[in-house]
């Protein structure tokens, strides 16, 4: 999960951000990244849920599935605030969305398969 940054610090850069040096494109950058992330995030919570779905009910599986799914949820409203935050960050209405500047950056726009295995893993 990426870590909170220092906006404006030219610090703590995601990878492939270091050559973003304005500060309004690097922010538009992490935004973006925060989307995908989320996107990520909702996608691996829909799978788990499907799994609990098929899961014996009060199981050790539906349990261990019900706590995986708790923390998850904890983790998107952590991501969605973030996202929140940065994008009030803007002193003004931008022109692009966050699919413009996914699709400048060479992004498909819909999420990030890596990010979803970090997920992943972070749950051990």
């Amino acid at each position: 999960m990426t870590k909170p940054r220092s906006m404006g610090s030219g610090t703590n850069e995601p990878d492939g951000h270091a050559g973003e040096t304005d500060a309004g494109t690097r922010s538009k950058a992490w935004l973006e990244d925060d989307s995908d992330q989320l996107l990520a995030a909702v996608d691996d919570l829909r799978r788990l849920e499907l799994e609990k779905r098929e899961a014996p009910i009060s199981s050790k599986r539906f349990h261990e599935r019900a706590t995986e799914i708790e923390h998850r949820s904890r983790l998107i409203f952590g991501l969605a605030h973030e996202e929140e935050l940065l994008g009030q960050s803007f002193d003004e209405t931008q022109d692009d969305s966050i699919n413009d500047v996914a699709r400048t950056r060479g992004d498909d726009g819909d999420g990030d398969p890596a990010i979803a295995r970090e997920l992943q893993e972070e749950r051990g």
